[in-house]
């Protein structure tokens, strides 16, 4: 700050000499512009091109000051003027190619990307050209660019998390997978944008890891909501067996789409998905799942031991029985998982009313240690009876200990009695 400081005094003094030196304004404002005064900067480098408006380096750093206020237009005209002046400047080439992409006028913004490629290989125009061709779609070419400007300059997330979000397009889907972890050692912020956790999401879906995507997509949303989120979701609910999740997913992205005016092949996919799902006759409880379910009572000390890979079904009885219940108002989870490290424990419940799994939007990992987890739309996951049927899953390889399960739970009965059990938080 010192120097800049010091190059803004001297500069200033420059200018009280002579106030008709040009390059005295385009010093000041190249000082402007490093302190982020872009008002000052834009002042400056115009009043710069007004006493030497043949010289294109003045217009160039014009141009480049319009760009950072987002002047567009205006940035446009500037490096017009530099290559009017220079037509073999390369900078103001990518500089106006910059302006153009920003105005979505791409094709013209390649046309100068490529021309500036002509004075040699340019990692920042590589990558300005890539994401002009992602933006419209040539998926081929946006990959060439992202792959040249990784072999020019290897240590920038940047062009890495654009060649996942390109390879996704490619429905090359482990290549997407595989650019994020790239990414992801270089600056792992990239990799936790909305769009890079859309880009997981979607490539798992592919592969058929269906809870690794509704876990990506949820991730997603938390950052923002956005319609097409709860599309790439709820299909992901229905592959896994979700089915009430993928109906309330689906239906809000129809919705939202409604609201929006949004027209497009998810709109009638999700459409056609939700009929299909309303048709489905009720699945009955599967054997392996359900009919061996181990019953024990509500509050349970165990302890259980789940093997790396394998799952345990649990039927979860209220001891006193409930009357015939109504609604169930809230539903909760206390576990007590021994051990340390990671845990890789799950769960989902059974939903009697649609005859599918689901896993609490997501929010269904058991840590270790002591946890109370909510159910975020418990009614359809209990039986009138009170029974509750549940399956805990280990993911992983080394066995897991769980030492107590523990439901709280309050339900509205048929005779319009409330009906607790365990304390309510």
């Amino acid at each position: 700050m010192g120097n800049l400081e010091k190059c803004l005094e001297d500069t200033s003094h420059a200018i009280s000499l002579d106030p008709e030196l040009g390059r005295a304004y385009r010093a000041h404002g190249n000082c402007s512009l490093e302190i982020g005064d872009f008002d000052q900067a834009v002042a400056d480098l115009e009043k710069s091109v007004l006493y030497e408006a043949d010289n294109s380096d003045a217009w160039y750093t014009l141009g480049i000051v319009y760009y950072k206020s987002g002047k567009l237009l205006e940035s446009l005209d500037a490096n017009d003027k530099a290559l009017a002046l220079d037509p073999d400047y390369h900078q103001a080439l990518i500089n106006r190619g910059v302006s153009l992409s920003g105005l979505e006028r791409h094709l013209e913004a390649i046309d100068d990307f490529s021309r500036a490629l002509s004075f040699g290989d340019i990692f920042l125009t590589y990558r300005a050209r890539g994401d002009a061709y992602l933006a419209i779609g040539m998926y081929e070419n946006a990959r060439k660019d992202f792959e040249s400007a990784i072999e020019i300059f290897p240590y920038q997330s940047y062009p890495y998390c654009r060649l996942a979000v390109t390879y996704l397009e490619l429905d090359r889907y482990e290549d997407a997978l595989a650019q994020v972890a790239n990414a992801a050692e270089y600056d792992p912020a990239c990799t936790e944008s909305q769009q890079l956790l859309d880009v997981q999401a979607r490539s798992y879906f592919a592969r058929g890891d269906y809870l690794s995507a509704i876990q990506f997509m949820n991730r997603a949303l938390e950052i923002g909501l956005y319609s097409e989120g709860y599309y790439y979701r709820g299909i992901a609910h229905q592959a896994a067996g979700h089915v009430s999740e993928a109906i309330s997913d689906l239906g809000r992205f129809v919705s939202s789409a409604e609201s929006l005016g949004y027209v497009g092949e998810e709109v009638a996919d999700a459409e056609r998905r939700l009929e299909n799902l309303a048709s489905e006759p009720k699945s009955k409880p599967t054997p392996a799942a359900l009919a061996y379910a181990t019953p024990i009572s509500y509050t349970n000390k165990m302890p259980i031991t789940i093997s790396g890979g394998t799952s345990v079904a649990l039927k979860l009885l209220p001891v006193p029985r409930i009357p015939s219940i109504d609604f169930v108002n809230e539903l909760s989870f206390y576990f007590e998982v021994s051990g340390t490290g990671q845990s890789t424990l799950d769960f989902s419940l059974w939903s009697p009313s649609s005859g599918g799994w689901g896993i609490n939007q997501g929010n269904n990992k058991i840590p270790r240690g002591e946890s109370i987890i909510p159910i975020n739309i418990p009614d359809p996951y209990v039986n009138r009876n009170g029974d509750i049927y549940i399956s805990i899953r280990n993911y992983g390889s080394i066995p897991i200990e769980i030492t107590e399960i523990y439901v709280v739970i309050e339900v509205l009965t048929v005779d319009g009695e409330i009906v607790q059990h365990g304390a309510l938080y």
